[in-house]
């Protein structure tokens, strides 16, 4: 029952693609889309220009992205330089080098960069969410700001409460900046300069850690190297799955089905799998001749181990995403959805760790059934 209670809360959380596209520059260059598209898109490349409206959402990764035309649902940008002139829909999540955001947005924003520039054009509808090392809000928003940065400029209102990090940095706020609700301050010293800025001001003292205490290392460390972790392997399972689907488009498809069909099967094998095949090498070395077929037998363990997370992802992707054999961009934007599912639902409290170890082994007893499969056709 493990894997379908994953499943049914995959498909609860998360929104049915009906049609998306997939779209992506061929030599990684420039990709201009000048046509109107009536779904979600799925959008890559060196450059990124969005000239025309997105009616549903826009996920984009590339090294310079311009979205110059309205998306009426939500807004995924990963990149570079970053310019969002149209309007969004719902929220805005946004994770790059210099972000600026012209355009009104119906709901939430968060974003991380290096620079971030919310312009006065800008009616941000919900909260904004921030970490950065240049914060300049010159643009309104209607809910709560919450803003972690070095350098922070204010000249917009603010609808809502304002809770503003900045240790040693600073922090200003030019003639006509407004918060409506309470300003809480987190800095090294205290400043008597915002008390007109907000109905209510409080400060609190930013206390520098001791870094040179275990714990406190600990504590920094462990929270950087787990998220480090989750993207790398994130990552890997992207590039791995992607060559895959490149020279061999039906053998992913193939495990993700058996893994469908029988994954019962699957986890009670791929168990089996785990114990039995390294005190197999193990048994095979210690006869002293068979060495050679020892370290063989565990380059192939090692070998199913690394591929294991690839088909639990495509099958996650493929309750979101439908794909055929032949259709490779969908079979990948699959892999995408199900692999950053299959990430997340690792990093959560407590039962994460058990919800992918289950999905680890039931991936690597599906790449064990469908190797006897093929040996049994005589195709291995």
């Amino acid at each position: 029952m493990g894997l379908l209670v994953v499943l049914l809360v995959v498909l609860a959380s998360t929104p049915v693609l009906a049609s998306p596209n997939f779209m992506g520059a061929d030599d990684g260059g420039l990709l201009t889309i000048i046509n109107p598209i009536g779904d979600d898109a799925y959008v890559a490349g060196g450059e990124v220009v969005i000239d025309s409206k997105i009616l549903g959402d826009l996920f984009v990764a590339g090294g310079t992205v311009e979205i110059n035309a309205d998306v009426t649902g939500d807004l995924f940008i990963v990149g570079g330089q970053i310019s969002v002139r149209g309007s969004v829909g719902d929220d805005v999540r946004i994770g790059g080098g210099s972000v600026t955001l012209h355009g009104n947005v119906g709901d939430d924003v968060l974003v991380a960069a290096g620079t971030i520039t919310i312009a006065d054009t800008s009616v941000i509808r919900g909260d904004l969410l921030v970490g950065t090392g240049s914060f300049n809000l010159y643009g309104n928003v209607l809910g709560n700001v919450r803003a972690g940065f070095n350098e922070g400029r204010i000249r917009g209102t603010i609808g809502g409460d304002a809770d503003l990090r900045y240790s040693d940095g600073k922090l200003s706020f030019a003639d006509g900046a407004k918060i409506d609700g309470k300003l809480d301050y987190w800095a090294q010293y205290e400043s008597t300069v915002f008390d007109d800025v907000a109905k209510e001001v409080e400060y609190h003292k930013w206390v520098v850690a001791n870094t040179s205490s275990p714990w406190s290392a600990a504590a920094i460390v462990v929270p950087v190297a787990v998220w480090s972790g989750a993207l790398w392997s994130l990552v890997g399972i992207f590039l791995l799955g992607g060559l895959l689907i490149l020279l061999l488009p039906k053998y992913l498809p193939r495990v993700a089905n058996t893994i469908k069909r029988n994954y019962g099967a699957a986890l009670w094998q791929g168990i089996l799998f785990a114990v039995a095949i390294p005190l197999l090498a193990l048994l095979i070395a210690l006869t002293g001749f068979g060495i050679p077929v020892s370290i063989v037998v565990m380059l192939g363990f090692l070998i199913i181990m690394f591929l294991a997370s690839v088909p639990i992802s495509l099958t996650l992707g493929s309750y979101i995403i439908k794909y055929t054999e032949k259709d490779r961009s969908r079979q990948f934007g699959a892999l995408v959805a199900g692999a950053t599912i299959y990430i997340i639902m690792g990093l959560l409290p407590f039962v994460g760790w058990i919800i992918k170890l289950i999905l680890f082994v039931i991936g690597i007893g599906a790449i064990w059934i469908d190797i006897r499969m093929m040996i049994k056709k005589g195709i291995y």
